[in-house]
């Protein structure tokens, strides 16, 4: 027996290896998606390194000096000691790593219990550890498994129960997971109800750690006295309609045609997935599989209300916490339910369930190499020349020559103009702009005076900025018009800029060009007189 677990471990790691290995192979680094991650939550983990490592004043490189240190979540999480010790590709690649067999072995003991069949097991416990995409954020998702295997299991924790729980509590993230953690609670109401005090009893232990490790920004989001960006956030608003549509196109997973990039590519495993499972609910009789399903169905609905112009307006106009709660982190627990599901449906023999398995060895594939198609495609097909291969670490940080910019602009700050400002704090340059989930409001006002005329030219931009604005950005993505970017420089400086970072050509007689890489398909330096 003992034999056969270790083969079928063996087979569905070296799966969940294919991630790294087919990339390695094709392109000699590991691809991922670089939207939030490499733009925005890497560098906050290497920061927060740098201040679990001692250096108090690392947080100020980020958005002239604006962000204190308890913006940022994960903040005092042990886990981000590793970037610390290590260079931040490497603690990054040591975190995936590790939630990724974290997820797999947590939900491998709770599936063992559910279906006898160990390979079913195995195969499941891969596609949830597959599923577990977000795994720079925290263990939550990798642990919570293996919390349901002790809530249904064990009447009583000893204390390597305990010291798990703790353990995986404080590294676990108040946003990413503790919005998920009232949901579990419901569903072991209706799930089994002899094991609710036990999930309470669980949860709110998990909880507490939750809360422990993450009371700086708690504090921050409930501290009245600053005013945060996100006190401007315009919920979406739609018809009650248009919210149906969108719940059911979701719901079932149809892609978006309309708009096959990364998103599409990134989204794309779970529309084998969704669909296929969810018939699980009118085609077997378990109640325990109806009851995880209509959590995903209940759980989606809500979510999607939330966007229903009656019940959107309502919160737009509101002063509360709810205004600036990210409510669709909540549907991270659909992971779980849709594994959690799975693993009694192939408990069942029968057409459907050979079928369902075919989708879902399929969405494990995919799941390995979605984030290597859209660079295979452009750099082996397309054969693009100059192609910058944003989904690994060398094309997005290394793609230009950033460290002569820093032997010349020192600690002086930048702003960055068709290029990711935080690619720049990546090579340790000061910077007024990025990507900040958390940041004072008036920093947003001030910044606008220096964006005004590009938002003016530029609607989505503007409705963009002033409706959300967490991408403080001279330009959205793509300058509306390269041979005419509006910029107020003068602005720029009054706030504490002395360089432009820039892809493109300036003009302005406010400012003096000082590298003219952009002319090489570099990047050009100009320094604000």
């Amino acid at each position: 027996m003992n034999n056969l677990i270790k083969k079928e471990h063996l087979i569905f790691l070296s799966i969940l290896s294919l991630s790294y290995l087919i990339p390695l192979i094709i392109f000699g680094k590991i691809t991922l998606f670089y939207n939030d991650t490499l733009d925005a939550e890497i560098i906050y983990n290497k920061i927060i390194g740098k201040f679990l490592g001692g250096d108090a004043d690392a947080i100020k490189i980020f958005l002239n000096g604006e962000i204190k240190i308890e913006y940022l979540r994960r903040a005092l999480f042990p886990s981000m000691f590793l970037y610390s010790f290590f260079n931040t590709e490497l603690a990054y690649w040591i975190i995936d790593i590790l939630v990724k067999v974290i997820s797999y072995y947590s939900f491998f003991i709770l599936a063992k219990k559910v279906n006898k069949n160990l390979y079913l097991c195995a195969f499941v416990a891969c596609l949830y550890a597959s599923m577990n995409i977000f795994t720079w954020t925290d263990f939550g998702l990798a642990i919570l498994p293996y919390l349901v295997y002790l809530v249904l299991y064990k009447k009583r924790l000893n204390i390597k129960h305990l010291i798990i729980i703790i353990f995986f509590g404080i590294n676990s993230d108040v946003v990413m997971t503790g919005m998920f953690v009232p949901i579990l609670i419901i569903f072991f109401f209706f799930f089994d109800r002899t094991k609710f005090l036990n999930s309470l009893k669980i949860f709110s232990l998990f909880s507490l750690c939750i809360l422990a490790i993450n009371w700086p920004i708690i504090v921050v989001g409930l501290n009245s006295a600053v005013e945060l960006h996100r006190e401007e956030f315009v919920r979406t608003s739609l018809p009650f309609l248009s919210v149906l549509v969108f719940y059911f196109k979701s719901l079932i997973g149809i892609p978006y045609f309309e708009n096959i990039g990364s998103g599409f590519i990134r989204g794309l495993p779970f529309s084998f997935l969704k669909l296929p499972i969810l018939l699980g609910f009118f085609l077997t009789k378990d109640i325990k599989i109806k009851i995880s399903l209509l959590a995903i169905i209940l759980t989606s609905l809500f979510l999607d209300l939330l966007k229903y112009e009656g019940i959107a307006n309502l919160i737009n106009n509101s002063e509360s916490i709810f205004k600036t709660l990210t409510w669709d982190y909540m549907a991270r627990a659909e992971v779980f339910f849709y594994a959690f599901a799975l693993i009694y449906i192939l408990k069942e023999k029968s057409f459907y369930t050979k079928i369902l398995s075919v989708f879902v060895f399929i969405a494990i594939i995919l799941f390995q190499i979605n984030s290597l198609i859209v660079p295979f495609v452009k750099d082996k097909i397309y054969k693009i020349e100059n192609y910058q291969n944003l989904f690994t670490f060398e094309g997005y940080y290394y793609h230009y020559d950033y460290s002569k910019i820093k032997s010349i602009v020192k600690n002086n700050r930048v702003i960055s103009v068709g290029v990711d400002p935080m690619v720049s704090v990546y090579h340790d340059i000061h910077v007024m702009d990025g990507y900040h989930t958390i940041y004072p409001l008036s920093y947003k006002k001030k910044f606008r005076k220096i964006i005004e005329d590009e938002l003016e030219s530029n609607l989505f931009y503007k409705n963009y900025y002033d409706n959300f604005g967490s991408r403080v950005y001279t330009t959205l993505y793509h300058p509306k018009d390269v041979n005419n970017i509006k910029l107020n420089f003068k602005a720029a400086k009054e706030l504490g800029a002395n360089y432009i970072v820039s892809k493109y050509k300036l003009d302005s007689y406010d400012i003096t060009l000082i590298l003219d890489g952009c002319y090489a398909k570099d990047l050009c330096l100009y320094k604000i007189n």
